[in-house]
């Protein structure tokens, strides 16, 4: 076995490396351009669950551009409706990679008090309309807050606490 000797710059270094995990996980465009077909799939093999795929066009003749997601599986709403309790925690994270973004949940505890996932929201951002928009979509597919008599909890406090719906 012999030694070999590279000299490579930084830049180098790092377009091989953004190559190799565009090689591993996939170009971020072209995943976001299948969540249509990802979308469909859930509505046909998972009867009774919700995706809204929310876009929007920027420019005339151009492809619609990804705007929002919200994401319900039959079996969280089963769960949720039969037997957690009627607290529901809200909270948001940072979606790292070229697009940005927040993921926004909505979770609630069971009866052996585990942590039960209601539902999922991707947002451009966390701001107050995009909180209303998820909080309308949970309100209007698993029920009004007030006949389920459900309590919520967040850090957003004032999204929360100004948002009727």
């Amino acid at each position: 076995m012999q030694d070999v000797s590279v000299d490579l710059n930084i830049n180098q270094v790092y377009r091989v490396k953004r190559k190799v995990k565009e090689f591993k996980l996939g170009d971020e465009r072209l995943q976001y351009g299948k969540l249509r077909d990802y979308a469909e799939m859930i509505r046909v093999t998972d009867v009774g669950s919700k995706v809204i795929l929310q876009t929007e066009i920027t420019e005339p003749n151009t492809q619609p551009k990804f705007k929002r997601i919200y994401v319900r599986y039959n079996a969280q709403k089963v769960g949720f409706l039969g037997g957690c309790k009627p607290l529901v925690g809200l909270d948001g994270c940072h979606l790292k990679g070229k697009f940005g973004g927040q993921i926004l949940s909505a979770t609630a505890r069971d009866e052996n008090d585990n942590i039960f996932p209601i539902a999922l929201g991707v947002v451009e951002q966390e701001h107050k309309d995009s909180w209303l928009w998820f909080l309308q979509k949970i309100a209007n597919d698993i029920g009004r807050p007030d006949k389920l008599n459900l309590v919520f909890i967040s850090d957003r406090q004032k999204v929360i606490q100004f948002t009727s719906f």
